[in-house]
């Protein structure tokens, strides 16, 4: 039986910023001539890891420090129309999102820089696009003044190293990781391949396979902040997806649109050689379910890694690192139980249909009073959400109900004992 949840996940789970892929020829033209030059032989250029998003400091033309989601998904960089950077307008041109296109302003750069006082990384004369970032924005909850496209770390080999929340920048004369031998347990090298034949810059692909015989193309996209999506007609076509797939459904958003999504457990996938059955991964319903649309590798994918990126041999490295994995919030056990703290008490606010806490007979509006025979009153606030909202083992609940609207209020506590379960097999 299909298994049909809304998740109330927060909106930047859901961003996807699948990439900016199509550009007006005068910006293909102007890439063949971005310089690329480093201070020293290694520039670490520190980054905040924001809501799953890579925001890194960056100058334009010798500005003030102004704040980028650095996206490997996207081709240019794109600024904010909102800045204050008198830049001379090129022209206009349209760019592809995950479901459409959207106009903007083209401009050039002389100069981008990233760094600090020690040293820093100079990319000169690189094309951007001027829109509307506004909702980009208000999804993270902070302000961006930009997003910086894979052109503008294309001439360097770069190392993101999630752990330290650094990014390396190496000369390729210095650093080079195509002769690296993986292991495929914790070391694994893939073989990159361009999404768009016809510029100089173009987003890189990963190759997979949904089935044995069923090969196909995940964009390496830093500006996603999830672990993997499949477009829904090859999910459908490869048997990944059925009418019988158990699933949580949801939405994602691209930079200016909404497209609806649905959470599944893959029975078979692999990223490389890295083996991903068994995982949550995301159906993205877009374009229609256009036939033919490439998956995503997004950061909760990444972040297990220490990523090396030499876009110019195009070769990725990926080296397992020591922290613990990052699962979708799906995977994670779960009651089905949302509190709300109000004065002096906790009341269920929400149950999730099918859930353990729905099984047991907790509804919204029931009181949540002792945890295994503990009184609330002997606990403290973050215990008492830590336990009902991540749960890790069997517990007992003693509840008072709520109004009923046949009976009235019932007075009467019960106890009740639930095991958490896993969202997707409620």
């Amino acid at each position: 039986m299909n298994l049909r949840l809304k998740l109330q996940a927060s909106l930047i789970t859901r961003i996807l910023l699948i990439g900016i892929l199509l550009f007006a020829p005068c910006l293909s033209q102007a890439e063949e001539f971005t310089t690329y030059r480093l201070d020293l032989d290694m520039i670490e250029v520190p980054f905040e890891y924001y809501q799953h998003q890579i925001l890194i400091k960056a100058k334009i033309n010798d500005t003030a420090d102004l704040t980028f989601m650095l996206d490997t998904g996207a081709t240019s960089i794109v600024l904010h129309h909102g800045l204050k950077l008198n830049l001379e307008k090129t022209g206009t041109t349209e760019f592809r999102e995950a479901e459409g296109t959207n106009k903007a302003d083209t401009v050039n750069l002389t100069e981008v820089s990233f760094g600090n006082s020690e040293g820093q990384a100079h990319v000169g004369n690189l094309p951007a696009l001027v829109t509307n970032l506004g909702s980009l924005s208000r999804a993270l909850g902070r302000k961006i003044d930009g997003i910086m496209g894979i052109a503008a770390i294309a001439g360097y080999v770069v190392e993101f190293d999630y752990a330290k929340r650094v990014a390396r920048f190496y000369p390729r004369r210095k650093k080079n990781i195509s002769n690296n031998k993986p292991d495929n347990k914790k070391t694994f090298l893939f073989t990159l391949t361009p999404m768009n034949l016809t510029s100089s810059i173009s987003v890189v692909s990963i190759k997979g396979r949904l089935h044995e015989s069923y090969d196909y193309d995940f964009l390496f996209d830093t500006g996603f902040g999830g672990h993997v999506t499949i477009a829904n007609a090859p999910a459908t076509e490869s048997g990944i997806l059925t009418d019988k797939t158990p699933r949580v459904e949801g939405g994602a958003y691209s930079l200016s649109r909404k497209f609806n999504t649905a959470k599944i457990r893959a029975p078979y996938l692999k990223i490389g050689e890295i083996d991903y059955a068994g995982r949550a991964v995301q159906v993205d319903f877009r374009n229609g379910g256009e036939q033919g649309l490439f998956g995503i590798v997004g950061n909760r994918f990444l972040q297990s890694y220490r990523v090396t990126l030499d876009y110019v041999r195009k070769k990725l490295w990926l080296e397992r690192n020591d922290d613990p994995e990052d699962f979708d919030e799906i995977e994670r056990p779960s009651f089905g139980i949302a509190l709300r703290m109000s004065a002096s008490s906790y009341r269920v606010d929400k149950v999730t249909a099918k859930s353990p806490a729905h099984v047991a007979g907790i509804r919204p509006g029931d009181t949540l009073v002792a945890i295994n025979g503990k009184p609330l009153a002997q606990l403290t606030r973050e215990e008492i959400f830590t336990a009902i909202h991540a749960p890790t083992a069997e517990m007992t609940l003693t509840i008072a109900p709520g109004v009923d609207p046949n009976l009235g209020v019932q007075f009467k506590e019960m106890t009740v004992r639930m095991k958490p379960g896993v969202p997707l097999d409620w």
